[in-house]
């Protein structure tokens, strides 16, 4: 009987040694390494530093932090597959659009910055039209991205990504501000920058970021911080998601690529990965 009393306490003892070995984790939450459904990030090791409460998960390679993106991204649209629209974070498929009499539609290209690309002309776009739900509402954290390379045809004014409704602070615009400026507005509180060259023909990366914890709003040219500002609140509407367009403006003409909508503020370590074509 005591055999059997000593027996017990012992596999007791196992029991609760096996329980706190995974207790940290389990009451952790600890986030997972990459993006569901997506490739681990080739760049990073397997090993992670990351914060239980962190909203992405830092790891080390030999050559730079890696930072895995999770599911702070709302849309990505690569251009790679047979549907042109098509979100490869599977929440928003997009369908094509025309602004002109012609009825020019988006075209396929080759000549993406990673492979394939969007190209845009005569009034062409991409867009979901109506109410959309789960795009960044009301005063939201957001980051947009995208590479761009304008041909200098149609508008200098030509809008790169949006949603949102043509009203004061209710819209989330991007656009060109002449062929070497950025411009993003928001039916008021207009933002941005200017460089010496011209970006026709160049492919540029475009980030622009709202951290609705401090206010602060910024503007990124391949990776560069190039303005910031406190802008008053946004209180964006949820509706008419648009690629090669804004809310109230002309149309782009030339090639984008890997455009992006991310529902948190990227720091510009983060930025820089999404650069590299690397989201978790």
């Amino acid at each position: 009987m005591f055999a059997a009393k000593k027996s017990n306490f012992a596999l007791g003892i196992l029991i609760f040694s096996l329980f706190v070995s995974v207790m940290p984790q389990a009451i952790a939450g600890n986030p997972p390494t990459s993006i569901p459904g997506k490739s681990p990030n080739p760049k990073c090791s397997t090993s992670s530093n990351s914060s239980p409460t962190a909203k992405v998960s830092v790891v080390k390679n030999s050559n730079k932090e890696c930072v895995q993106l999770q599911t702070n991204l709302i849309g990505l649209w690569t251009f790679e597959g047979s549907n042109l629209g098509a979100d490869t974070s599977g929440f928003y498929n997009l369908t094509p659009q025309s602004d002109s009499s012609q009825q020019v539609l988006p075209l396929k290209t080759s000549q993406g910055k990673y492979g394939s690309g969007l190209h845009l002309q005569q009034g062409a776009y991409l867009g979901l039209l109506g109410g959309v739900q789960g795009l960044p509402a009301g005063n939201t954290s957001f980051t947009y991205s995208a590479w761009i390379k304008p041909d200098g045809q149609g508008s200098s004014n030509g809008g790169i990504l949006a949603y949102g409704r043509s009203g004061y602070n209710l819209c989330n615009s991007l656009r060109l501000n002449g062929w070497n400026g950025i411009w993003h507005y928001w039916y008021a509180n207009d933002f941005g920058f200017s460089v010496d060259n011209s970006l026709v023909g160049n492919w540029s990366h475009i980030a622009s970021t709202y951290d609705s914890s401090t206010g602060e709003r910024k503007l990124y040219l391949n990776g560069i911080l190039m303005n910031t500002e406190i802008p008053n609140a946004p209180d964006f509407i949820s509706e008419d998601l648009l690629i090669g367009k804004t809310t109230a403006d002309s149309t782009f003409s030339g090639t984008l690529d890997e455009v992006a909508i991310f529902r948190s503020a990227l720091t510009q370590v983060q930025i820089s990965q999404v650069m590299d074509g690397i989201y978790g």
